[in-house]
């Protein structure tokens, strides 16, 4: 990857370095996306990044100042890319 983040390397259809640029910022996009798109398996990019996901109703936990928020990572599908459907 070095080679190509340089410009070293020489490719047919693009410069290295836009080429190298670009596949760096889709992988971004893709750790951090919303799993309904077909990246960020199990929530893994937002487990990292300490991200909760969408949730539509924080008005308890936003007032607990210094408490960790405990409730797993929800996509804009639900937890496992499902609906989650009210009972």
């Amino acid at each position: 990857m070095n080679g190509l983040e340089k410009g070293e390397i020489e490719l047919t259809d693009a410069p290295a370095n836009g080429f190298f640029d670009m596949l760096r910022q889709n992988s971004q996009e893709g750790f951090l996306a919303d799993p309904m798109y077909g990246d960020n398996r199990d929530f893994a990019g937002w487990r990292l990044i300490g991200f909760s996901g969408p949730r539509y109703n924080y008005l308890t936990e936003v007032t607990q100042y210094g408490k960790p928020y405990t409730l797993p990572p929800v996509g804009l599908l639900g937890r496992d890319g499902l609906l989650v459907r009210a009972v």
